[in-house]
């Protein structure tokens, strides 16, 4: 399973309310959600790594009279060569943050259904 696959059946789940299908789906989530952010935080500091990288090379660059930028402009072209590269990977935190909706929303459901069950059951007493 994919973790967009995931992402759509957690979805599916929030619209069938089943506690039994949430208890045995949602640690699966979890556990990619875990993956996914760890994932996610290795990258954004390669980016910031990468983004310093350029920003060093284009400050050299400047010392060495190869270009004339700006501090501003040092600094734009960092970030840019740094999204270039990263830009793919940097999604995946918006992807992450689905995941963490999904898994609050599914819990606080199963939580809801418990409690229905159990307010059903009172009132048969």
């Amino acid at each position: 399973m994919t973790e967009t696959d995931l992402l759509v059946k957690s979805q599916q789940l929030l619209k069938t309310w089943t506690e039994k299908d949430i208890k045995e789906f949602l640690p699966e989530l979890i556990i990619w959600y875990e993956k996914l952010d760890f994932d996610t935080a290795v990258t954004e500091q390669q980016y910031d790594l990468y983004k310093i990288e350029r920003y060093e090379h284009y400050k050299k660059m400047k010392w060495e009279w190869k270009i004339k930028w700006t501090e501003k402009e040092i600094e734009i072209e960092s970030k840019k060569d740094a999204l270039k590269k990263y830009w793919d990977q940097l999604l995946w935190k918006k992807i992450a943050q689905h995941y963490k909706l999904n898994i609050d929303q599914l819990s606080q459901r199963k939580i809801d259904i418990a409690t229905e069950n159990k307010n059903l059951r009172q009132s048969w007493l």
